[in-house]
């Protein structure tokens, strides 16, 4: 008997995760018997009943169970696992498959921890398939630029009045959408409909390469995609990158502490251009800064973070921008006076993105050390308008700190961000 393969279907509301959904269960092949549980946050389930009428004509093929008013990584999380072990128990014939369809505000880290805790996951009796994240063309850079937290975004949250808990940024959770997932699923890329659509898919996938360069991207639009075909070859590179982790471990014992792994994960390109080009055709880029310095506070604060505040006060981002997507509303949609405003005040910020270098940042995070806090590790978080230096923890006793910054942006003057990141390193003469 077959392993059944678990899978998550992550993405904003609207991204086409219940039309990807819906167009795997009706081509579903022969042979093949998927278990589906649809989760919405919101008191009415659409997407499960929208699946349901797919299901009534599989004659008996998919089996599915809706899992309503709660988010499925976090506060419905042991629904869901009670649900799924009730899904295995109670089907007639073994399922090969079983798909989450997760809600709008769920996260795919958070959906691949509660999948590994789902008890049959755990003894072997299933197996994790992938968390795929289906991503909106149209939306997401307009998602990415946006200010707006989830209590704004009732379509998201299903709730009409904000929680505390609701002051997230919609594009922190859009981009841990991205970055925790297996694989991506660029959706709706018919929307670019004219002569430069193949520039436009190109340029959003080279983001999506940067901010998740181990996740293969598949185009398509309608969720016309073969998600069991992902799904195999996710389970086919987990299972060599644990044979090869496991010799490796076998042939050097003396590997550092347990449980660390310095491997690197391969990235399966499934698009029309090598990644070495992101660079040259888009200004699309990233780099690392290292150093086993502390930062100095105060000057921390005055060379980057007050440089990176104002990026976050202008009233469009320009790294987004500067890949000619549009992020503000287009002239044809104003009247003449908020168009001439809405000039002024473009021109009025203009110059003062051509001397900020953070200005053309798109993402940056890592791990950061401060001179009046040496023992606490700082994480640093970045994407559009979110921007954050938060504790995390403490740093390993015994082992010298290495901290790391990674920036992904368009056409990023790195010498100069590097400059400012350097003057601000706790040994730097301090500029009066």
């Amino acid at each position: 008997m077959a392993t059944p393969k678990v899978t998550a279907l992550v993405g904003f509301l609207g991204a086409g995760k219940t039309t990807t959904l819906k167009r795997l269960l009706e081509t579903c092949p022969d042979g093949e018997r998927i278990g589906v549980i649809a989760n919405d946050v919101a008191k009415v389930n659409i997407d499960a009943a929208l699946v349901r009428d797919v299901v009534q004509g599989e004659q008996g093929q998919v089996q599915s169970v809706q899992l309503d008013n709660g988010c499925a990584c976090c506060t419905a999380s042991d629904d869901l696992i009670q649900t799924f072990e009730e899904l295995l128990e109670g089907a007639e014939e073994p399922f090969s498959h079983v798909v989450v369809e997760a809600s709008g505000v769920a996260e795919a880290s958070q959906m691949r921890e509660v999948l590994l805790q789902i008890p049959a996951v755990r003894k072997g009796q299933a197996e994790l398939g992938a968390i795929i994240t289906v991503v909106d063309s149209n939306d997401f850079l307009k998602e990415f630029a946006s200010g707006e937290t989830l209590g704004e975004r009732p379509d998201l949250t299903g709730e009409r009045k904000a929680k505390p808990e609701m002051r997230r940024l919609v594009v922190d959770l859009l981009v841990e959408q991205v970055e925790g997932a297996d694989a991506l699923v660029l959706n709706k890329v018919d929307v670019f409909g004219d002569d430069q659509a193949d520039a436009k898919v190109a340029q959003l996938r080279a983001i999506l390469d940067k901010l998740n360069p181990d996740a293969p991207v598949h185009h398509t639009s309608f969720g016309r995609v073969d998600l069991l075909d992902i799904v195999a070859k996710q389970v086919h590179h987990r299972r060599d990158h644990v044979h090869v982790h496991e010799h490796e471990h076998h042939g050097h014992q003396d590997h550092g502490e347990a449980g660390e792994c310095d491997c690197k994960h391969g990235h399966e390109d499934h698009g029309d251009h090598p990644h070495g080009t992101h660079h040259a055709k888009y200004g699309i880029d990233s780099f690392v800064f290292e150093s086993s310095l502390p930062f100095h506070g105060p000057s921390l604060a005055k060379n980057v973070l007050k440089q990176m505040a104002a990026v976050q006060q202008l009233s469009s981002f320009p790294a987004l921008e500067a890949i000619k997507h549009d992020v503000v509303v287009p002239a044809d949609d104003a009247d003449s006076e908020d168009e001439e405003f809405r000039q002024q005040v473009v021109q009025s910020e203009a110059s003062s993105v051509k001397t900020n270098p953070f200005s053309r940042v798109i993402r940056s995070k890592g791990f950061l050390q401060l001179q009046s806090k040496p023992q606490t590790k700082m994480y640093w978080s970045h994407a559009g308008k979110l921007f954050s230096v938060s504790p995390h923890g403490d740093w390993p006793a015994g082992r010298p700190v290495t901290q790391q910054l990674v920036f992904i942006g368009v056409d990023m003057d790195q010498d100069k961000i590097i400059a400012h990141l350097n003057a601000s390193l706790a040994d730097a003469p301090r500029v009066p």
